[in-house]
């Protein structure tokens, strides 16, 4: 089993601005995990509610409308996807 060297650090000068930078890091990792579970629920929200009660009521251009929204939405979030995971 290779074993990688482990930097030494100096606790009494370095410590205190490690541990900034990692509850920077973790309050960073906890931001982007709730967005994306808001993101998920939106869009679950959106297509398991919103739409069926929206196709129900009598104004179907209302409907039409957010179908619309939902594809641009859903079309542009994959092609972020695929042009930044390269």
């Amino acid at each position: 089993m290779i074993q990688l060297p482990v930097p030494a650090i100096d606790w009494a000068n370095k410590g205190k601005g490690m541990l900034h930078m990692l509850t920077i890091t973790w309050l960073i990792r906890y931001a982007h995990v709730l967005d994306g579970g808001l993101w998920v629920g939106g869009y679950a929200l959106l297509a398991l509610v919103i739409i069926p009660h929206l196709e129900k009521v009598a104004n179907n251009v209302l409907a039409q409308a957010a179908m619309a929204v939902v594809r641009l939405l859903t079309y542009s979030g994959m092609g972020i996807i695929f042009l930044t995971s390269s």
